[in-house]
């Protein structure tokens, strides 16, 4: 057996942000890489297609009231082949 601590190779991907109930900015969908995008235009294209297509009712009861006016791409380190995001916290 391979005692060797395991290694793993990550990529930068972007992912679609809001500030949480917390103040704290977090991920606005699942830690999966199918949720991640290689370019925050490809991100911002997301924020705006969920925008226009929810009503604010929606938006306030998914996200919460103080997360409305704060969606925003952010660059994410992803584990590398599925594109998992490492964190789901942002500074």
């Amino acid at each position: 057996m391979n005692n060797q601590p395991r290694r793993y190779q990550y990529v930068n991907r972007w992912v679609m942000t809001h500030v949480a109930p917390s103040g704290d900015r977090t991920l606005s969908d699942p830690m999966q890489g199918r949720y991640t995008y290689e370019t925050p235009e490809a991100v911002q294209e997301r924020i705006s297609a969920v925008i226009k297509n929810s009503s604010k009712d929606s938006l306030r009861q998914v996200y919460g009231e103080q997360a409305l006016e704060t969606f925003e791409p952010r660059e994410v380190k992803c584990y590398a082949g599925g594109h998992d995001p490492t964190t789901r916290w942002f500074d």
